[in-house]
């Protein structure tokens, strides 16, 4: 299904989680765009993808990070930190519409210090954080 049919439908997808960390060990988050239909201006995950069919997830995150943020990183230098496990978000979009969003999802985490040119279409902003501070911020303005 296509992407939006998935998040309209509350068809069960596959999508792929990444969290990138720098030599320090802070962890690379964006921020939506303020275009984007869910969860836009909102601070997120290094990189975020829905998975193609017959695409593998290490295929997909490798792909997302390079859409997203020009990262050129290899399968080899992902490590899976979660396993695929289901995963449920109703969130009501920009534009007033309510979705459920029904992912089956993994995470990987891999080490980066290279630049990072994000697509302004995707993602305004990036950062490193300690995971001291994320703690905090979180806490703060979930």
């Amino acid at each position: 299904a296509l992407r939006k049919d998935a998040h309209a439908l509350g068809l069960l997808h596959r999508t792929v989680y990444v969290l990138l960390s720098n030599a320090e060990g802070d962890v690379l988050l964006q921020r939506r765009s303020d275009a984007k239909a869910i969860c836009p201006g909102r601070w997120d995950l290094s990189a975020a993808e829905h998975v193609a069919p017959g695409e593998a997830y290490p295929a997909a995150a490798v792909r997302g990070l390079r859409e997203e943020l020009a990262v050129e990183l290899a399968e080899a230098e992902l490590t899976e930190a979660l396993r695929p496990s289901r995963r449920s978000l109703e969130v009501t979009t920009r534009d007033g519409r309510n979705i459920s969003d029904q992912e089956f999802v993994p995470l990987y985490r891999a080490t980066f210090s290279g630049e990072v040119k994000p697509d302004m279409e995707e993602v305004q902003d990036v950062r490193y954080i300690s995971l001291p501070r994320l703690a905090e911020e979180m806490r703060s303005d979930p």
